[in-house]
C-alpha cells in the first residue's frame, strides 16, 4: 500500500516498511504519529500520490538501468 505523510509529505510503500498491506503508525522519514491528537500523520495515498510515486520510482529505475550500460 502507497502512505503518506501529512507532516513532511513523504510518500512511501508500507511493503518497505515490513508491514504488508496496512498503514504505518509513524513516518519512516520524519517519525511523527500525528499532526494533532486526532490527527494520524500516516494515511493511504490518494490515487494521484500513489500513481505520482509509482512515476517517480520508475523513473529512477530507468535512470540506475540506462547508467549500468
Amino acid at each position: 500500500m502507497i502512505c503518506y505523510c501529512d507532516y513532511c509529505h513523504y510518500t512511501f510503500d508500507s511493503i518497505a516498511c515490513h508491514l504488508e498491506d496496512s498503514i504505518p503508525e509513524s513516518c519512516p522519514d520524519c517519525g511523527k504519529t500525528h499532526i494533532s491528537a486526532n490527527n494520524p500523520a500516516i494515511r493511504k495515498a490518494t490515487e494521484k500520490e500513489a500513481a505520482e510515486y509509482r512515476r517517480i520510482r520508475e523513473e529512477i529505475l530507468n535512470e540506475e538501468q540506462e547508467g549500468q550500460w
